[in-house]
């Protein structure tokens, strides 16, 4: 795994992680690709607020038995992060994810600029990103090429959107929210 950093300063912990490579497991990426992809496609509904893109309700995912480790290993990922660049390493912290859902981007597909607020952590996993496509940080002046298999971190705050999708193959990917 290869982290990298978006930050307004050395040691805010309001930042946007990024996180290259996050599973290990090649079977069990595809098997979760697979998953978010059918149930996406099964339950769809087209345009939930800023996604243009075919997109499963808020909760689904969570409520998937398959999909609990994978959402637990995030909030750690998440926990360890925090601890690592706290001022209060040692205060307990208990993070739950309070939504998760799965999306199906097709071509001309895109999510508008938006935040996540009142929540305090949002983020985003892409499963399958076979054409360039970019998240955009306007409050930042950055964008990140998406990449498979990469996870994405922020502040519920921040402002992001996702460049329209160019790509004959469907992009797979989902996104979530976390409360303290």
């Amino acid at each position: 795994m290869r982290i990298s950093l978006i930050q307004s300063s050395p040691n805010s912990i309001a930042s946007v992680y990024v996180l290259h490579d996050f599973l290990y497991n090649k079977e069990y990426l595809d098997f979760l690709t697979k998953l978010v992809r059918e149930e996406t496609l099964k339950s769809s509904k087209d345009n939930l607020a800023n996604v243009k893109a075919t997109c499963t309700d808020w909760l689904r995912l969570l409520e998937i038995d398959e999909m609990k480790s994978f959402h637990v290993r995030i909030l750690d990922t998440l926990n360890n992060i925090y601890k690592l660049r706290a001022t209060s390493p040692h205060d307990p912290v208990e993070l739950k994810m309070v939504s998760s859902w799965g999306m199906v981007h097709k071509k001309g597909d895109f999510s508008n600029e938006h935040t996540h607020v009142p929540v305090a952590w949002s983020g985003a996993f892409y499963f399958d990103v076979s054409s360039a496509t970019f998240m955009n940080f306007p409050d930042f002046q950055t964008s990140i090429e998406l990449e498979s298999n990469m996870l994405v971190l922020f502040p519920g705050t921040t402002k992001h959107s996702v460049s329209e999708y160019l790509g004959d193959k469907e992009r797979i990917s989902m996104a979530f929210n976390i409360v303290w």
